[in-house]
This record gives C-alpha cells, sequence and structure tokens, in this order.
C-alpha cells in the first residue's frame, strides 16, 4: 500500500502530527473535489481482539459520505490514509486503547472505500 500522508499519525511528534493534519485535509479536500460516485465501503476490525469477534461488514454510500462513515468507528486516536494495489482507497482508524492478553492495542479500523463501475480517479491520489 502507498501511503499517501508523509507519517503515520502513531509515529508523529507535535510537528510532524500538525503536518500529517494538515495533509489529512488536503487528502478530504481533494475526495470532495471528485464526482460523486456510488462506493461500496468494506468496513472490517484489524485490531488482535475486535477482529476475532466482530464480523467484516459492506456498506453503500455515495464518495462524498466518507466522513459519515469514518464518524462511526472510533477514530480517537486519528487515522492514516493509502492507496492499495489495485487504487482502492484505504482509512486505517485508530481508536482508544485496551488490554487484551496482557498486550496494549488500540481499536484499529480499516475501512476500504471501493466505486462502483469503472473509475480511475483514486489513481490521481498518486500525485500527492
Amino acid at each position: 500500500m502507498k501511503r499517501l500522508t508523509t507519517y503515520s499519525i502513531l509515529t508523529s511528534s507535535d510537528d510532524k502530527e500538525e503536518q500529517h493534519m494538515k495533509e489529512v485535509e488536503a487528502i478530504f479536500s481533494k475526495i470532495y473535489g471528485l464526482v460523486n460516485y456510488l462506493c461500496v465501503y468494506d468496513i472490517s476490525y484489524i485490531d488482535k481482539y475486535h477482529s476475532k469477534i466482530i464480523k467484516p461488514k459492506s456498506e453503500y454510500n455515495e464518495l462524498h459520505n466518507f466522513e459519515e462513515i469514518l464518524e462511526k468507528t472510533d477514530f480517537k486516536n486519528g487515522i492514516d490514509i493509502f492507496l492499495d494495489d489495485e487504487d482502492t482507497l484505504v482509512f486505517i482508524v485508530y481508536g482508544q486503547g485496551y488490554k487484551y492478553q496482557d498486550e496494549y492495542s488500540l481499536v484499529t479500523t480499516k475501512v476500504t472505500v471501493s466505486t462502483i463501475g469503472k473509475f480511475e480517479a483514486f489513481a490521481e491520489f498518486i500525485k500527492i
């Protein structure tokens, strides 16, 4: 996967966090500049505990409603944004911390955004 921000929100110092947030805002603006296609949002937990107890789900919604979809997740500790190998938009959302089997972890959700039909605009993010 290709990271669309310079740094992960998890490894950012205060100055890098500010840069990360500006980059996220720029990516969000770019998404809103795209055609509002119907999309499939695949939502799955990828952290150790929640991935075992909560099944992945998919829902249909318009592209410009991506923030509404992200707000349904636990994003207390921020997000990272990627393009996968098929130029699909991927949000990794970091939520609150928890302890499971003597290990500390964060609720981590993967939200993959795929357009329905032929649409290659996400490839434009490579230019960011």
